[in-house]
C-alpha cells in the first residue's frame, strides 16, 4: 500500500498498515490506537499529535521519522 498524501483526519479505519508505505507522510492528530503498522515505511514521516498507544510498529523503518506531541511513541 502506498499512501503519497497528508493525512489530517481524526481516525484512519481500518487501522491495518501492515508493510505500508508511508514514507514522507504528514500524519497529524490520527488515532492509532492498537493500530498494526509492522513492517511500515514510515522514514521521514511527521506525526504530529497522534494516539500511538498500544499500534505495533515491530520491524517499521523509523529513520528520520518525527515524532511530535504524540501520546506513547516509539522510543
Amino acid at each position: 500500500t502506498s499512501l503519497g498524501f497528508a493525512a489530517f483526519a481524526q481516525h484512519l479505519v481500518p487501522k491495518i498498515f501492515a508493510r505500508a508505505s508511508l514514507a514522507g507522510a504528514q500524519l497529524h492528530r490520527i488515532d492509532l490506537t492498537g493500530a498494526d503498522l509492522s513492517g511500515a515505511d514510515l522514514s521521514q514521516a511527521a506525526l504530529s499529535r497522534c494516539i500511538l498507544t498500544g499500534a505495533n510498529l515491530s520491524g517499521a523503518n523509523l529513520s528520520g521519522a518525527r515524532f511530535t506531541r504524540c501520546t506513547d511513541p516509539p522510543e
